[in-house]
């Protein structure tokens, strides 16, 4: 048998290898949603705002400058300790959020600006000053972000409040202070519940008594003097506005006005109680100070109040058959103290 003398031609080369079949395309797209997060406005419906947040995996010893923490890191303190520091929980590794504009962080605290603050880059500023809508956080992280914000929320509405109440308080000392606030001061009433019998369990009237700012209301002059001389009403400021004790008083026509009322009516008043107030400016009356319900037969007494239990403020009454005279003793601090605060329901 003979050998074929033909040469040996070159080694024919291996077959390419079949290139890998692709993912389903409704994988890849979930792949692709998973590196990034839309962050839409709560006013979407009309400012159409939305920010794209990229997902990525920080390089090592990258920092947020939200957080101060390497990004791989950082996580936020209202998180259960459990939670995962990345938005996808199939992609754990995700936790850098890049903006836009180019600036990276933490993504979670990325979320969490856009939610409590607004959709600007922490940054650079760039961005929408609207907040992100709370459909926005990832599903596993929205309870823990809902409960937080509502927590901050609340905090920071008691911090104003009480903002505005020291700043209230202050307007009042300034004015209550002032011995040209006389016009003020002469705002205060007093408000008589009449009842039919001690024991009723509603007013059968309810009346208005105006009380007057008078002069020796300050210190020297005790709220319960024995003297019968006709009140004086303050005038320049040579008047109890400028002591440390303020005296209010009804005035003498008024008291018998109030009877007429109560006669015209048919009513049989046998019991009064009264709430000391002011009058705001819209004509308004804010109770400061109630006293406890006296007989119409009392005579000349102090009555027991409450509203500001520890002050030194006194409501002395006549009423010899009827109640012919109201005097209101109450320490200027007191006085600012129940305009900034306020007392109960006098129905409680």
């Amino acid at each position: 048998m003979t050998a074929d003398p033909s040469p040996p031609g070159p080694a024919s080369a291996p077959e390419p290898a079949a290139p890998p079949a692709s993912q389903p395309p409704a994988r890849q797209a979930a792949r692709r949603r998973a590196r990034s997060l839309l962050a839409r406005s709560t006013n979407f419906s009309n400012d159409q705002c939305t920010i794209e947040i990229r997902l990525s995996e920080p390089g090592d010893g990258e920092e947020c400058s939200v957080t101060m923490q390497p990004i791989a890191e950082a996580t936020l303190d209202f998180l259960p300790a459990d939670a995962p520091r990345a938005p996808v929980v199939a992609r754990p590794e995700l936790t850098k959020g890049t903006l836009p504009c180019g600036h990276s962080f933490s993504a979670l605290a990325l979320l969490y600006h856009f939610a409590k603050n607004c959709m600007r880059c922490p940054n650079c500023r760039e961005g929408s000053g609207a907040r992100m809508t709370g459909q926005s956080v990832p599903a596993h992280l929205r309870k823990a972000f809902r409960s937080h914000l509502e927590r901050e929320a609340e905090a920071d509405r008691r911090e104003q409040v009480a903002s505005d109440m020291h700043a209230a308080a202050q307007v009042l000392e300034a004015e209550v202070n002032s011995a040209e606030a006389l016009a003020y001061m002469n705002r205060v009433v007093a408000t008589v519940y009449v009842y039919d019998s001690m024991h009723a369990v509603a007013p059968v009237s309810v009346q208005a008594l105006p009380l007057c700012l008078m002069q020796g209301g300050g210190r020297g002059s005790g709220p319960f003097s024995d003297s019968e001389d006709p009140p004086t009403p303050a005038t320049g400021t040579a008047s109890s506005a400028t002591g440390a004790t303020l005296r209010f008083e009804s005035y003498g026509f008024s008291c018998r006005q109030l009877s007429r009322n109560l006669r015209a009516m048919g009513i049989d008043a046998q019991a009064f109680e009264l709430v000391m107030g002011a009058h705001d400016v819209y004509e308004g009356v804010v109770m400061l100070y109630r006293t406890d319900r006296f007989g119409a037969d009392a005579g000349e007494r102090r009555v027991p109040g409450f509203g500001h239990e520890g002050e030194d403020v006194a409501v002395r009454v006549w009423c010899p058959g009827g109640l012919q005279r109201v005097r209101w003793t109450v320490p200027r601090a007191a006085l600012c103290r129940m305009l900034t605060a306020g007392a109960p329901d006098p129905w409680l």
